[in-house]
Parts: C-alpha cells; sequence; structure tokens
C-alpha cells in the first residue's frame, strides 16, 4: 500500500464508521482478486462492486473490476473502470496497461501504443506493458521493434503469457519451427498445458506435417485428456486423418467438432467434403451450404469462396490450412 493511501487511511480510522467502510473495502477487494485468481470473475466484479460502494476512490478496486470485465469480454464498462481507475491515480502502471489491452481489441493502436509507452516510463520493471507494445508492433507490423519488446518481457518474466507472444510473433514471421519452439518451452514447464498444444498443432498444419499433427495430438491426449472437448483440436485431428487416408477417423473428428462448435464454417465445408468423397451428395450439399451461409455472416468472402471451389471440385479434398 502507498504512503498516501496508508496516510488516507490513518485519518479515516479516526471516523469510527468511515473507517470501517474503508477496512470493508480493503477486505472486499482482497477477496476479489482472490475470486478472480481462481477465474471466477462474475462473482469478483460483485466483491469489487463492494469494495467501490465502501470507497469510492479505490483505484486499485477499478482497475481489478476493469481486468474482470475484460475476462467477461464486456470492453466498454471495462474501459469505463480503467478510466475512473487512471484518473483517481495516474502514476498507476497498470492502469495503462490494461487500457492498452483494451484499445488493442477495439483497433485503436495508436491509443494503446501510448497507454503502453506510458506505462513503461511509469514502470520500466512491468512486463506486461512490454507484451502489449510488442503486440500492437506485430499488427503494425514492426518485427524488430516487437521481438525487442518479448525479448525483454521474457527477461522480467518468462511466464506463459510471454512466451505465448514469441509464438504469436514467430507464427507472424511464418516461422512455424520457431512457433513449436516457444510451445515446447511451455510445456517443458507444464505437460498439460492445452493451449500450448493447440498451437504446436497449428503449426505442424501450416507445415504440412500431419504426421506429427497426429504424434503431438496423441501425446496431448495422454497428458491432458479434458483437450478432447476442444473443437479445434478435433479439427487439426480430423485434417490429419483426412490427409492419411484415415477417412472414417477423420468423420468422428469433425462431426464432434461441430457438435461443440456448431457455428463454425470451416468445420461444415470439411465435413462436406468427407460426405462429397463418400458420394453423400445431399448431406454435402447441406453442410456446403451451411458453410457458406455461416461465412457470409461473418462477412468472409474468401471463406465463401473456398467452399464454392469445394463443390466444384469436391473429389480433390482440398483442405483449408
Amino acid at each position: 500500500m502507498n504512503s498516501s493511501k496508508a496516510f488516507l487511511l490513518l485519518i479515516l480510522s479516526l471516523f469510527v464508521n468511515i473507517g470501517f467502510a474503508a477496512e470493508n473495502s480493503d477486505e472486499y477487494l482482497n477477496a476479489g482478486i482472490s475470486k478472480f485468481n481462481q477465474k471466477d470473475y462474475s462473482n469478483a466484479i460483485i466483491d469489487f462492486d463492494k469494495a467501490i460502494s465502501n470507497d469510492e476512490n479505490s483505484y486499485e478496486s477499478y482497475y481489478w473490476r476493469a481486468e474482470s470485465r475484460i475476462k467477461n469480454e464486456d470492453y466498454d464498462n471495462a474501459l469505463i473502470d480503467i478510466n475512473k481507475s487512471i484518473k483517481l491515480n495516474p502514476n498507476f502502471a497498470r492502469s495503462y496497461t490494461c487500457r492498452s489491452g483494451i484499445y488493442i481489441d477495439k483497433e485503436k493502436l495508436a491509443d494503446a501504443l501510448t497507454d503502453a509507452n506510458k506505462a513503461i516510463e511509469i514502470n520500466p520493471q512491468l512486463d506486461s506493458a512490454y507484451r502489449n507494445r510488442a503486440l500492437i508492433f506485430i499488427e503494425q507490423k514492426k518485427y524488430d521493434l516487437a521481438i525487442k519488446d518479448i525479448n525483454t518481457a521474457l527477461a522480467l518474466n518468462p511466464s506463459f503469457d510471454n512466451l505465448y507472444l514469441l509464438a504469436y510473433y514467430k507464427h507472424s514471421i511464418k516461422d512455424f519451427i520457431g512457433v513449436i519452439a516457444a510451445a515446447d518451452k511451455i510445456l517443458s514447464q507444464n505437460s498439460t498445458e492445452r493451449g500450448a498444444y493447440l498451437v504446436k498443432i497449428e503449426a505442424y498444419n501450416k507445415l504440412n506435417d500431419f504426421k506429427k499433427i497426429s504424434e503431438t495430438s496423441e501425446v496431448a491426449l495422454k497428458n491432458n485428456p479434458a483437450i478432447n472437448k476442444n473443437p479445434s483440436f478435433l479439427y487439426y485431428r480430423t485434417i490429419a486423418f483426412l490427409n492419411t487416408g484415415k477417412t472414417k477417423l477423420a468423420a468422428k473428428e469433425i462431426e464432434t467438432a461441430i457438435s461443440l462448435n456448431p457455428n463454425n464454417a470451416e468445420y461444415y465445408r470439411v465435413r462436406g467434403e468427407i460426405e462429397a468423397s463418400c458420394y453423400k451428395t445431399s448431406k454435402a450439399k447441406a453442410d456446403f451450404d451451411r458453410a457458406k451461409a455461416l461465412y457470409l455472416k461473418a462477412g468472409d468472402n474468401e471463406g465463401y469462396l473456398e467452399v464454392v471451389k469445394t463443390q466444384e471440385e469436391p473429389q480433390k479434398m482440398k483442405i483449408n490450412h
């Protein structure tokens, strides 16, 4: 707790009722942070609400409520909270990092960069600020600046978040071997980390190494059986099975993927290809039509044209990588 906040609490303690409210505010704040760390974001917000109702000047409560709202994808209200946090304490670096992340999501990269720079100015040891700035540089295709910030972030904190960013950077420059290496660093620390397997499998897909997709997916299933409930994982296994002549296994996997995510156009396109290859013409047409409708709804003209192309040449099994 900083000295000004400690002094404020000392003054407030002279007034019994107000002092009690401030104490309650800290209790609710700490309870909310605990729930946040347990990924119970909705209940964390309830605690932060109570903290703020007891102390409307608690910049930390606004900060943590903003972070919780981001996790719940409520970016507009998160922005309101983080602006309040910054107004109450313009020297709290993490608030600027939080707001830069919101601006990145809203594709306001200039504003995001300003906030990331401000966070670094206030606290040069804050790895998340370098991580956000690196992400901005990647989006701007300023790759030399991006890797410099990624290396700084990793030196400050070799966390999974920073390793995932390294993988994203490598993917952006089409260094898929580098993506796999970054994923392996994560898995060397935690062999059950689902995200690292998905990143690694996607990279092998880019390399058209379907044998490695199969091998990696089997390791993933052994170390984390719950990954079999992830539709992206099943999709990549489908592609691997299709390209190694295991059509029945492919059909089973894509069926499950669709049941888990019934609004993914690519899944219907792939299932349509499988059905067309098995001469199930009417079922194939239904899936292709569904895929085209979903692509059009998403405004993805490239995906729509890929389905049209697939329908014209279904026998060639052109799986989209």
